[in-house]
């Protein structure tokens, strides 16, 4: 398969969210555990510890399936969108209508459904004061790369 253009979530800020979720869930879970009745097979010491890295690795994964694992990839057949809880959707260049970068760039399918891409996002700041951000831009290059593609000139109306 050929790709022409990915997107993915920027690294530095999944490693800041899965610090940040790790280190949460560590004071919690070991907080929590520490009024916990003991089990008496379990030395006192050895089980909060082993409730608190269970909690931790699953934190640590949660937060790499949201921060870490989105993406958008622009193939010569269209766009292949990887999302946290849903991947692989497929989305030809000719069944998009319009897209729109909101809080996330939204693409609306020629049959009325909706795609959402988690990692093209509008910050607050953007939004707020109705400017131009790297959302609107990505558009831009996906008009660009439709264009090229399927040879006819596309502009995405902007819902």
């Amino acid at each position: 398969m050929t790709i022409l253009r990915e997107w993915r979530r920027p690294s530095r800020e999944a490693w800041w969210a899965l610090v940040g979720f790790s280190v949460v869930y560590v004071v919690v879970a070991y907080s929590t555990t520490r009024q916990m009745p003991k089990s008496p097979q379990i030395s006192d010491e050895l089980e909060p510890i082993a409730i608190t890295l269970a909690y931790t690795i699953a934190s640590a994964l949660l937060a790499y399936r949201v921060f870490a694992y989105s993406r958008l990839l622009a193939t010569p057949d269209g766009l292949i969108v990887d999302n946290p809880f849903r991947s692989e959707q497929r989305v030809d260049w000719g069944s998009i209508e319009w897209m729109r970068a909101d809080r996330l760039l939204t693409i609306g399918l020629v049959g009325g459904g909706k795609v959402t891409v988690w990692v093209v996002q509008k910050n607050g700041w953007h939004r707020a004061r109705h400017e131009r951000s790297t959302a609107d831009e990505v558009i831009d290059e996906l008009s660009a790369l439709a264009t090229a593609e399927t040879g006819r000139r596309r502009e995405f109306a902007r819902a």
